[in-house]
């Protein structure tokens, strides 16, 4: 279990006027194992979204896009009108794969459609970005993609040790 530590308390509590303040997209940045993808899944998970409805799809940044149990595909199988009808989105560490033709199509097809919709319909349709890449080297990946990102985006900078590294232990038999 990760703990929320003095800046990641922070982090949440600036995370709550996100429903005042009108930004769409959160982009997460940080090392390896700062707890990105935790806070993700935490704040559709019921910091401040609050729909019964509620389906999060995960895309992650291995190319595998997966909502649990239902989707395992690659990129240019997965169903990309999954990831512009449902209101919340997690694309889980992007900049992690090359970035190929394939897939520079369809994830600005589906930012595209994402921003579309909440312009169109003035939707909440919310996406949570996580990276381990600074803005420099995500912007250096793909122009495109980085800009599109960047529309009406809060950027958070998370912090500290890789957490998962703290619970191993080591034993020499």
């Amino acid at each position: 279990m990760i703990e929320i530590d003095k800046h990641n308390t922070k982090i949440i509590e600036k995370l709550k006027e996100i429903k005042q303040n009108g930004f769409q997209t959160i982009l997460l940045m940080g090392g390896v194992g700062v707890g990105k993808t935790f806070l993700a899944r935490n704040i559709f998970g019921g910091y401040f979204i609050d729909e019964p409805q509620f389906k999060q799809e995960i895309v992650a940044g291995n190319a595998r896009l997966r909502n649990p149990e239902e989707w395992n595909c690659s990129i240019d199988k997965f169903p990309l009108e999954a990831l512009t009808k449902h209101k919340q989105v997690i694309y889980d560490d992007i900049g992690s794969v090359d970035c190929n033709e394939t897939y520079i199509e369809k994830t600005l097809y589906w930012l595209n459609e994402r921003s579309k919709k909440r312009t169109e319909k003035g939707n909440p349709y919310r996406t949570i970005i996580t990276t381990n890449l600074t803005l420099d080297e995500l912007e250096k990946r793909e122009k495109r993609i980085f800009s599109r990102i960047m529309e009406n985006c809060l950027i958070i900078t998370l912090s500290g040790p890789d957490r998962r590294e703290k619970n191993t232990k080591s034993i020499v038999l």
